[in-house]
């Protein structure tokens, strides 16, 4: 049943990717000969390739109807939030077009058949939607005033729906298409041999194993590392295996590089051991791809045998020149190493993990020490990431980019227990790391969302490793656990699908070669007797028994293998080098004086350096002769411990150095921006005079409609100021009291006035503002000032607060005991999670929650909190959930140490990434990998950051300092454009005491914004014309 199985799931992961590939090419063909509609039709009947421009089209010239046809071919109304929100989009501006064209009946229409659907998800939201027939111009309801025309509104709508079908894990993987030669279908037509009935796609049968690759392969997509075949008519001889690809046609670009800068649908690297080519000398050992019948019939291990190639053949290696056998480094660590990995190009580049949790590199420094033991680390095939596994729950990955930017991408919070060892995979062009652990399960995440995609369970005791393959679509994975048993995984299955004793019945470590091509075990009893091992491609049969190994050892064996065949062994106190191209051992090296009995090995790709721990705490760096020139040709720098603080990244390992100014990343430098001095430098309105007001402002922000700005002061007093139509500095506003001559005041009740955070929060519309100062939330009627509610009675306080953007009714509420809860106002409830957390509540802070921020692209909540620490959440899958998270790099140590870490965070225009805000620093973050796109850090000479914002288009960053100086960043950059100092609008007397707590940008013009202060008051300033624009030249 088990051999039926297999051929039955190889067949159809054959004819599956003939299918898709075929599409490929007939699509090709379509479009070179101009059949437009044709072209579009086979794309939505087929679903393999969403075509954007396509969509784009369509949106721009509003056929709307035509563009939800289309997307149906790919994903539904119920698929998932990013399909739901897409569809709701184009309704919308389907709708809003009706209502502009004053077509009341077919808005009537629209909003029954094509948005009622959407009412049950926000039934406020529908209602307003319906409100808007009653209008003459919708214009007038706040959050639409900015809707300028339909050209341009379905310009902006298109840049959005673009960013959502990106995200949408439905549709993004079919945005690409391949690489093919131009007319390929034609070409291969042309090649079809006169008595062969069918396609033949890929290469002809090879006969001659040492056939060139000109005259046995014809190679369909450039660059694709998956050879394509068509199986003809069944017969009963075996078929051999086809030629592989070329490694040097495989795409240069590597895939986890650009999962960083999210680019999909990448091309496998070449020599990541991901992608195994067939031998093909016998048939027996030959291509394992599907319609290879050897694969199908593969049979357990029950007996291994030979490989006739390899039989008499001696090694080809020099060992004078070939095996590294000098010491041309020793490496002193603080504790004993636990796991160490070269990096897969940088070949000096050695990374070490050690009992205390120490992540050290050498040529680097060292990453940060914060969990107890690490257990495995490991570079991503293309080195642009690490992974490190810890004796408790944790997953740690590092982006890797130089010694000067190294930064923690993610955490995952494993397994139950220890985390034993991870291995990284790319199947169908995805992304995914493969963890396993102590409570004896398998778990597979996605690299880029940090989600989990499989859990695999069947073993019965802890597994201590994980080792993952793919060839010609089918994917698998080993796993091996302390009982001896190793299990074979396909991700389309929820159980194992082979199961066998590893060679002894003892604990086994599995791994691919250097090469890609060769899987190696191997195991020690614990009666001392060695198992090393080679195995055939898929796994299931051994290939050879390796000899040489002793028959009794006093530790467990480890090994390890480079690209040039060279395996290496250490066997007791010495160490044993074999040629896998040749049967015999090639040479041992007695190391008695140097090596424990049990130590690490490690060689680097090209096995021109090979890392052994020693006693003491030491690591020997091996080298052969070519080993030595490439040590003398680096400059190295030993690895030195470092104590970093938990919960802080260094971007520069062991580095306490800054960058430097001209990267425009340090304080402020004279010279390079704009310096206003003058107060007639600039227009600026102080509101109201110093009489009225002396607590400090410790919110601001303006009404959506850009008519108002509200103030939060320090004695939970609400002050708002209007204006006649658009808040402007040549115009004095009204401070607004209610009938009885009071203002908006929160319940302070059980709370401290002084060391109250104060919070608010305005709704969409303008028309009721959630905001605590210490107390109860209060819920305002901002027109009448009616306090018509009060909840959540502290202890814990408020600490902040975020009205979701698609229902005015759900609020996000930061508290000072660090946890989150999400608030449904209109039913008094807390929102009930998918994952639930300490009664109802988010809990992932260690400190007060300091910022939250919802993006309703991504459809995500970003908190901060005075731990200085970033949390995404998500409720993709009905609930909220954490997706990732990361610490900031705070590189000035007064700062650090003084705790100046409230971190605010605020949303971009495009709401995919988001600045964060606090003393020390200022950055830009995105929100699907937490990848710091630019940052801004205080230097010693600056004084820290009270607050900043976004300017309305997204274009400015406006910051203030806690001496009074206010700098307007370019947002692209974080490059300071002008600083206005504090001499330019604070009295000279009142300077030491004066300064900005609080900044505001307006919602319209984007060169206007307000500032909170500290005595009290708020100051608008806005360049000299309305046109100008800070820090440029009039009329620019």
């Amino acid at each position: 049943m088990w051999i039926l199985g297999r051929q039955k799931q190889a067949v159809l992961m054959a004819l599956k990717l003939q299918k898709k590939e075929l599409i490929f090419l007939i699509l090709q063909f379509l479009h070179e000969k101009k059949y437009t509609e044709t072209v579009h039709k086979l794309e939505r009947e087929s679903a393999v390739f969403f075509n954007m421009p396509y969509f784009e089209e369509m949106m721009h010239m509003g056929q709307f109807d035509e563009a939800q046809h289309y997307l149906l071919a790919f994903t539904n109304l119920k698929a998932n939030n990013y399909s739901r929100k897409i569809f709701f989009e184009i309704r919308k501006q389907k709708y809003l077009e009706a209502l502009d064209k004053h077509d009341d009946m077919k808005a009537l229409e629209i909003l029954k058949k094509d948005l009622k659907v959407f009412a049950s998800d926000n039934e406020s939201l529908f209602k307003e939607m319906t409100q808007l027939l009653a209008l003459n111009d919708f214009r007038e309801m706040a959050p639409l005033s900015t809707y300028k025309d339909a050209e341009t509104a379905r310009k902006l709508l298109t840049v959005e729906l673009k960013k959502l079908l990106r995200a949408n894990p439905l549709i993004r993987e079919k945005l690409s298409f391949p690489d093919l030669e131009p007319s390929r279908l034609q070409e291969l037509l042309k090649k079809r041999q006169p008595d062969n009935t069918y396609l033949q796609l890929q290469a002809p049968v090879i006969d001659k194993p040492m056939q060139s690759a000109k005259e046995s392969e014809d190679v369909i997509f450039m660059g694709a590392n998956t050879p394509l075949e068509v199986e003809q008519m069944p017969v009963q001889t075996p078929i051999k295996g086809a030629q592989p690809l070329d490694c040097a046609m495989m795409a240069s670009e590597t895939p986890f590089s650009k999962v960083m800068s999210g680019q999909q649908n990448l091309t496998h690297p070449a020599g990541t051991g991901a992608a195994m080519n067939p031998s093909s000398s016998n048939p027996a050992a030959s291509s394992s791809c599907p319609g290879n019948s050897n694969y199908l019939l593969r049979t357990r291990p029950d007996k291994a045998f030979s490989d006739p190639g390899l039989s008499g053949s001696k090694s080809s290696l020099n060992v004078t020149n070939d095996l590294p056998k000098i010491v041309g480094q020793m490496l002193d660590l603080g504790s004993r190493p636990t796991s160490i990995d070269f990096h897969p190009s940088k070949h000096t580049l050695l990374i070490v993990g050690t009992s205390a949790g120490e992540i050290e590199m050498w040529d680097e420094g060292e990453v940060r020490p914060e969990h107890p033991s690490v257990n495995r680390v490991l570079w991503s095939p293309d080195g642009s990431l690490f992974g490190v596994a810890y004796s408790e729950d944790i997953v740690q990955l590092f982006c890797y980019c130089s010694r000067n930017s190294i930064w923690e991408y993610m955490e995952l919070e494993a397994h139950d227990g220890s985390v034993n060892d991870l291995a990284f995979a790319c199947p169908n062009d995805q992304h995914f790391i493969i963890t396993c652990g102590e409570d004896a399960t398998i778990k597979v995440w996605h690299l880029v969302t940090g989600a989990i995609l499989y859990i695999f369970q069947g073993h019965k005791s802890p597994i201590c490793c994980v080792v993952s393959s793919a060839n010609n679509d089918l994917q698998h994975i080993w796993s091996t656990s302390v009982d001896g048993k190793i299990k074979e995984w396909t991700y389309d299955k929820d159980l194992s699908i082979a199961e066998y004793d590893a060679p002894g019945c003892c604990c086994t470590t599995m791994s691919f070669g250097a090469d890609g091509e060769r899987l190696i075990s191997c195991g020690t009893t614990k009666d001392g007797v060695s198992h090393l091992v080679e195995w055939h491609e898929m796994g299931s049969i051994m290939k050879r028994t390796i000899q040489g190994v002793n028959k009794c050892s006093f530790g467990v064996m480890q090994f390890d293998t480079a690209k040039n065949g060279l395996l290496v062994a250490g066997d007791d106190f010495s160490l044993k080098f074999w040629d896998l191209n040749a049967v015999d051992l090639v040479t041992p090296i007695d190391a008695s004086e140097m090596l424990p009995a049990s130590r690490l090995i490690r060689f680097n790709k090209e096995g021109t350096l090979l890392a052994v721990t020693a006693n003491d705490n030491k690591i020997k760096i091996l080298v052969s002769v070519n080993g030595f020139q490439l040590l003398q040709t680096n400059e190295r720098v030993p690895c030195v411990p470092a104590t970093v603080p938990k919960g802080e990244e260094k971007g520069a390992l062991g580095a306490k150095e800054q960058r430097s100014p001209e990267k425009g990343h340090d304080g402020p430098i004279v010279g390079r921006f704009t310096e206003l001095n003058e107060p007639d430098q600039f227009r600026w309105l102080r509101l109201p005079p110093h009489s009225i007001i002396t607590s400090k402002i410790l919110r601001l922000t303006y009404h959506h409609s850009g008519t108002s700005i509200l103030a939060l002061a320090a004695d939970a007093i609400h002050l708002r100021w209007k204006w006649p139509s658009k808040a402007t500095t040549s115009v004095h506003p009204r401070l607004l009291r209610n009938k009885l001559g009071e203002m908006m005041t929160n319940d302070v009740t059980d709370s401290m006035l002084d060391e109250a955070p104060g919070c608010f929060a305005l709704t969409a519309s303008d028309g009721y503002l959630l905001s605590a100062s210490g107390g109860k939330i209060s819920l305002f009627n901002i027109r009448s000032f009616e306090k018509m509610v009060t909840f959540m009675n502290p202890p814990p306080a408020a600490t902040y607060i975020a009205v979701h953007p698609w229902d005015n009714n759900v609020i996000a509420v930061g508290l000072d005991d660090s946890t989150i809860q999400i608030y449904n106002v209109r039913t008094s409830e807390l929102i009930i999670f998918f994952f639930v957390v300490d009664d109802k509540k988010l809990r992932r802070h260690s400190k007060r929650i300091t910022g939250l921020a919802f993006s309703y692209v991504l459809d995500v909540l970003v908190s901060s909190g005075a731990d200085a620490q970033l949390v995404v959440w998500n409720s993709l899958s009905g609930g909220w959930e954490r997706q990732r998270s990361r610490y900031l790099w705070i590189p000035n140590e007064e700062m650090r140490q003084a705790n100046l870490m409230d971190t605010r965070v605020q949303f971009s225009q495009e709401q995919t990434s988001f600045l964060v805000v606090c003393q020390p620093k200022l950055a830009i973050y995105e929100a699907m990998t937490l990848y710091c796109v630019r940052e801004w850090n205080v230097d010693g000479a600056s004084s820290p950051i009270s607050d900043a914002t976004f300017s309305c288009d997204g274009q400015l960053v406006y910051a203030s300092f806690l001496d009074g100086a206010v700098c307007i960043f370019m947002a692209q950059d974080l490059q300071i454009r002008c600083r206005i100092s504090p001499s330019a609008y604070l009295p000279p007397g009142d300077r030491s005491r004066i300064y900005p707590l609080a900044v505001a940008a307006h919602p319209q013009k984007p060169n206007q914004f307000a500032l909170g202060l500290s005595v009290g008051g708020v100051m608008v300033f806005e360049p000299l014309e309305p046109e100008e624009q800070w820090g440029l030249p009039r009329y620019h």
